[in-house]
């Protein structure tokens, strides 16, 4: 990076609002897909609207399960980088 007395915070600020920019669209869909997988499978109003009725919001979260063996199946085929001196 250099010198800190030549870092343009300016300049750090415009990218940073820039990053935050371009993906704002994708961090919502992130966080919602994320809010899915928790559970929160009911928008609010149908949740209100069910409660209303004195119904019962049932959710089968399916994907779940689905998330947590494909991170399993991630973390156990993770390869590390192994460097030898060896010839």
């Amino acid at each position: 990076m250099g010198d800190l007395k030549s870092f343009d915070i300016e300049a750090a600020r415009r990218r940073v609002k820039s990053a935050l920019s371009a993906t704002s669209d994708w961090r919502e869909r992130a966080k919602e897909d994320y809010e899915f997988m928790q559970g929160k499978q009911w928008a609010d109003a149908d949740l209100s609207r069910m409660k209303k009725a004195g119904r019962p919001a049932i959710t089968i979260n399916r994907i779940r399960p689905v998330i947590n063996l494909l991170c399993g199946y991630a973390a156990q085929k993770r390869n590390g980088t192994r460097l030898s001196s060896e010839v």
